[in-house]
Formats: C-alpha cells, structure tokens, sequence
C-alpha cells in the first residue's frame, strides 16, 4: 500500500490542497454545507472563519450555520461596530442581514462558486441600493456554539461569554496603552515563560513581569496594539489571543479570566 505521506510527496501543489480538502470532507462527514458544484462553504454546527481580501489581511467575518442551513454571524466594521448577522443558504448564495444596535444595517450576500480560490460577495446598504463588491476566503473551522464562540475550545470556562471574553480584551488593549503595568501584572497567572529573543524568559511573580517589562511588552508591540481589534478575537488550545497576549480562564473551572503571555 502506498503511504498517504507519499502520495503527498509525489503530488503538486494543486493536488495536494485536492487531496487535503476530499480528506477533510470525508472525515467530517455531512459537516460543509455544499454547492452544486461540490465546493465546500461553512461547516454546519462550527464557526466557520471568513477573510476578506487586503491580501488576507482585512477583516474577519465568523458564520455559524445550524443543521437546518439557518446561518449565523458576527462581524466588527472597522473594528468597532458590532454586526450581528442573521441569514440562510439560497441555493448557490449565503445571503444575510446585518443588524447593528437591533436594527438593520446592511446586507451582505456571499456566491458559493469559487473564483481562483474565493467566493465574490457584495454588501447592500440599508435602503437595498448601492453596492460593494467583495472577495472573500474560507479560512479556519472551530467548534462552539452560536453563543460561545471561545468556551467551546481552549482553556476558557463554559460559562464565560464572548461578550466577556472580547471586553476582557478591551481591558488589555487600553491598559498596554496607558502603559499601565500594574493592572496587567494584576492579571496575569503565574509562572509564565513568554518567548524574548528565541529564548523562554521564566517569570515567577509579577515583580519579575514588572522588572523585564520593557522585553515583553516592546515599543513593537506598543505601536500595533492601537490597531489591534479586541472582537473577533483568533484563538487556540490555550485560549483567545490578541497579538502576544493569550485569555483564558484560571484552572480548576475557575470563571476568572487571565493573562497568558507565550
């Protein structure tokens, strides 16, 4: 028999994602919801990531899509206001509305047909009448609930909620620029060995994260945290995360969300 690592060897480029996205489907079952054309979209009862153009850069929309294809979705227009979408699957189109404060706000449709690894998508204003067209990919798949993006996964407590997790990264954000290091060391669980200089740094209080502040906490951090957007928030194994910083709940089922610098 010849070794899956092999056959991945001898493929090309566009063979292998082939290879990787069939596995995918198969291991996953009925999970993607799917065009005519077989193209997978969003993973049903998973939050699925969406990244807008700017060379992936931009910003990131999250859809979660119910058994019955009802769809929804969260999104912060210029890392700010907070989108709340409600929407289904209209044959070959994701077609949504975007709430902001309860009321509608705008209308984004998505086409499932991929166009040199994209799906093209516009947003409507309110009224239904100018248009923005957009590209966007299909990135990372994460399980959750529609209202526990972050405690489905990671270290974060069940009962901890988005809301609470993304203002408890407000609080991060403001308190790295108004420099205030005694609020941050307040809230870190130690020990930590955040990485400095290809070199785990060992901190055993928060004496020891006030003494090597200026190592961990660079003018390189510094200057991206004004930019750094505290909604939406990527996250792993160990928690959310927002540039170095990882949230995530102290241990033994404890509610209390922390700081984890790696």
């Amino acid at each position: 028999m010849v070794s899956f690592s092999l056959v991945l060897y001898l493929a090309g480029e566009n063979m292998k994602r082939q290879i990787l996205v069939i596995l995918l489907i198969a291991c996953l079952g009925n999970g993607y919801s799917q065009n005519y054309a077989g193209n997978y979209v969003i993973a049903k009862n998973n939050w699925t990531q969406f990244l807008f153009r700017k060379d992936l850069g931009g910003p990131c929309l999250y859809l979660y899509c119910f058994d019955d294809t009802v769809i929804r979705g969260r999104y912060f227009e210029n890392c700010e206001k907070k989108i709340l979408f409600k929407g289904e699957q209209i044959n070959n189109d994701i077609v949504l509305t975007g709430y902001f404060n309860n009321k509608k706000y705008r209308y984004m449709t998505i086409s499932l047909v991929q166009d040199s690894g994209y799906y093209n998508g516009y947003w409507l204003d309110s009224a239904g009448g100018n248009r923005t067209p957009f590209k966007i990919a299909a990135g990372s798949v994460t399980p959750g609930t529609v209202n526990k993006r972050y405690s489905e996964f990671g270290r974060i407590n069940y009962e901890v909620t988005d809301d609470e997790v993304e203002d408890f990264a407000k609080a991060i954000k403001s308190a790295v620029i108004a420099n205030d290091r005694a609020w941050l060391a307040s809230h870190i669980d130690f020990p930590i060995a955040p990485m400095v200089n290809k070199k785990l740094l060992p901190l055993s209080n928060a004496e020891d994260f006030l003494k090597n502040y200026g190592k961990i906490v660079t003018p390189e951090v510094k200057v991206s945290m004004p930019s750094a957007c505290p909604y939406n928030l990527d996250f792993w194994k160990e928690g959310a995360m927002m540039d170095i910083f990882t949230i995530r709940s102290r241990p033994a089922s404890d509610k209390t969300l922390i700081i984890d610098i790696k």
